[in-house]
């Protein structure tokens, strides 16, 4: 993506999904802004808020890819298995 794609990515402060495959929970933030990663993955930054708790209510940073077909969501790498 180019950085006026990223630009017009989303808006701040517009609830975006990260799902996690394999974790215990998905994430919500609220969306700050993004830069571009390598293969179509992204870096998108914001404010955490859900799940609920003290200890996710952060501004986070997630490595992550568009989720075909679903606006708004975007995936993290599959959690491994140890």
């Amino acid at each position: 993506m180019s950085p006026a794609d990223l630009e017009k990515l989303h808006e701040r402060g517009e609830r975006v999904t990260v799902r996690w495959p394999g974790g215990p929970y998905d994430f919500v933030i609220l969306f700050d802004y993004a830069e571009p990663g390598r293969d179509g993955w992204l870096t998108i930054h914001g404010l955490c808020v859900e799940p609920e708790g003290p200890q996710h209510r952060m501004p986070r940073s997630f490595y992550v890819r568009p989720v075909e077909g679903e606006e708004r969501t975007y995936a993290l790498l599959p959690k491994l298995e140890r």
